[in-house]
């Protein structure tokens, strides 16, 4: 009886201190692992760790929204040739968005902090348009060199395509853009100064226009 009474003691000691643990670490990251595990979702759609930055599903959910319907804003409007830019070329396009974002490389540096506000450099690299545009266009003059009777939505259909391609491959400028985070201490996860929708904007508007 002595001994089933240590035992259970030990248990309860255990079970407590280990609950004790959870419940004060359980949502509580550094403000470096909340901005990686943010940047991880919106450039990659990873949504690993994102309840440690207080991210629900439903947070997720919009955000990969919004991140869409800010990509495809400049298909919207009276001035789109639909001939051209149909549903189709739209999807390719969104697909290869959001695969060139996937191989977009970022480092994270700190550059300051206290106990509740820490800021980072996050020095991103941006896509080469200008890259990826010429490079299409060289590729479609190829194509046409070798077939000359193609017809201008062929040639449209393979300079979209080449394109495309490229953003997917993420081809980006070898120089990269420095954005500046700063990140405030919560009651339960570190948060970025603008809210995550904000940054959200920033970040992508970087990426695609320095």
């Amino acid at each position: 009886m002595k001994n089933l009474k240590k035992f259970f003691a030990v248990f309860l000691v255990t079970v407590i201190a280990s609950t004790m643990l959870i419940s004060c670490g359980g949502l509580k990251v550094t403000a470096e692992e909340s901005a990686k595990i943010f940047l991880n979702v919106l450039l990659k759609n990873d949504k690993t760790n994102m309840d440690k930055i207080g991210f629900t599903e439903d947070n997720y959910n919009k955000l990969v929204k919004d991140k869409e319907d800010k990509l495809m804003k400049s298909f919207t409007g009276d001035n789109i040739d639909k001939s051209v830019i149909t549903d189709e070329v739209k999807a390719k396009f969104k697909d290869s968005l959001i695969k060139g974002l996937a191989n977009i490389s970022y480092e994270l540096k700190q550059t300051s902090a206290d106990k509740k506000v820490e800021k980072f450099d996050l020095k991103i690299k941006i896509f080469d348009m200008k890259k990826i545009f010429a490079d299409a266009q060289n590729k479609a003059m190829q194509d046409i060199n070798s077939n000359p009777g193609m017809t201008k939505e062929e040639i449209q259909k393979k300079l979209l395509d080449y394109i495309c391609d490229g953003i997917a491959a993420g081809t980006a400028k070898p120089e990269p853009q420095t954005v500046s985070l700063i990140f405030t201490k919560g009651e339960k996860v570190w948060e970025p100064m603008e809210e995550y929708s904000g940054l959200e904007g920033v970040i992508l508007d970087y990426i695609f226009m320095g």
